[in-house]
């Protein structure tokens, strides 16, 4: 099992079973969300513009768990491995980026509330970011080699690099030539 995939899959639930509260009315926690304070008045006063994004982050994550899922499941086309490593690597980056705009406001003096959202987004949404980023990037690129991380940068062997057709016709006349019979005449 792709491990790495179940923790993506677990904290993208979260994530939007979190957006989903918040979309059908909730809004505990929103005041500490890392946004400006206009972001956090119009999430608080429930204008359609917030609302509409709360919604969009629920479909977001919906797609997102399930292509958690599948990564748990089966391997993805390159394209989609690609493409969770770049959402992982962005999530990773936001993390680290914030964080180091957090630690320089709080070393700033800013002013109470902003000190506080510093705080919160420092302590709790950059770690939370930075687990989600490392998680989508380790299960996208275990699900679209087949190979756990430690072994999809080896190069291949040169058993594992014929393919098909080859690889079974020269399995079958090692065969014929272990057991002493003659190779099979050709038809044409």
């Amino acid at each position: 099992m792709n491990r790495p995939a179940a923790l993506a899959l677990g904290c993208t639930a979260a994530y939007g079973a979190l957006k989903l509260f918040w979309a059908l009315g909730g809004d505990f926690g929103l005041r500490q969300v890392p946004l400006p304070p206009e972001a956090i008045r119009d999430a608080l006063e429930r204008t359609p513009g917030a609302v509409l994004g709360h919604w969009l982050g629920v479909a977001a994550a919906g797609v997102g768990v399930a292509a958690a899922w599948l990564l748990m499941r089966r391997t993805l086309p390159r394209r989609v491995g690609v493409a969770l490593v770049v959402l992982g690597a962005g999530m990773v980056l936001r993390a680290v980026l914030q964080s180091i705009g957090d630690v320089q406001r709080l070393l700033a003096g800013v002013s109470t509330a902003a000190a506080a959202t510093a705080r919160w987004d420092l302590f709790l949404w950059s770690p939370y970011f930075l687990l989600w980023g490392v998680c989508w990037v380790l299960a996208a690129r275990r699900g679209y080699t087949g190979l756990p991380p430690d072994r999809a940068t080896r190069k291949p062997t040169s058993s594992s690099v014929r393919s098909g057709w080859l690889r079974r016709r020269t399995e079958a006349r090692q065969l014929q030539c272990s057991s002493n019979q003659p190779p099979p005449r050709s038809t044409r």
